[in-house]
């Protein structure tokens, strides 16, 4: 509505108007489909966390995706209670497994590997657990530190708008008033 009432006073500023607003539109789908999956992968140190306690607690494959079905964090929680499900059902652990890796990407595949190498191969599981902790840990604060870089960077353009307005208005503003009501006769 905006874009047609300035369009009919000046139309090229209308269009323009019109044009931000749709490609504003078009993108906000894919900025949430974006986070989603970016929480998904954030969450995903906390998902091995749970994994690597109940299988210290004595878990086996299944009873760890039981745990992870109810204790996961919750953007993960629904593939684990979906893959639970299926296990409980009859299907195999593994291709249960398979399904958590479709449903939420690839940032828990480490994760569904391991505990799918345990079924397969049976490999031992809280030293594979411990380790993909750790790398899952230090990834998180990797981009942790990365996100904190780029703030100083987007931060930097309104510090400079807001604190260079307020310092002339706090500082040259009343020097240059003394000055002018002293040139007044």
């Amino acid at each position: 509505m905006l874009g047609l009432a300035v369009g009919v006073v000046a139309p090229p500023i209308g269009v323009a108007v019109v044009l931000v607003v749709l490609g504003a539109r078009l993108r906000r789908p894919r900025r949430r489909a974006s986070e989603l999956q970016r929480a998904i992968d954030q969450a995903v140190p906390d998902a091995v966390e749970v994994a690597a306690t109940a299988v210290a607690a004595g878990a086996t494959v299944p009873l760890v995706v039981q745990a992870l079905a109810e204790w996961s964090p919750a953007v993960q929680r629904d593939a684990w209670r979906a893959a639970y499900l299926l296990v409980v059902g009859g299907a195999r652990c593994a291709e249960a497994l398979a399904g958590v890796t479709d449903s939420l990407g690839d940032g828990v595949r480490p994760l569904v590997a391991v505990l799918t190498a345990a079924l397969d191969d049976g490999v031992a599981l809280l030293p594979s657990l411990d380790r993909l902790a750790a790398e899952a840990r230090a990834d998180r604060r990797r981009r942790s530190e990365a996100a904190a870089r780029r703030l100083a960077v987007r931060l930097a353009f309104p510090v400079v708008c807001c604190t260079l307005p307020a310092f002339a208005l706090l500082t040259v503003a009343p020097l240059l008033g003394a000055a002018l009501s002293d040139l007044a006769p």
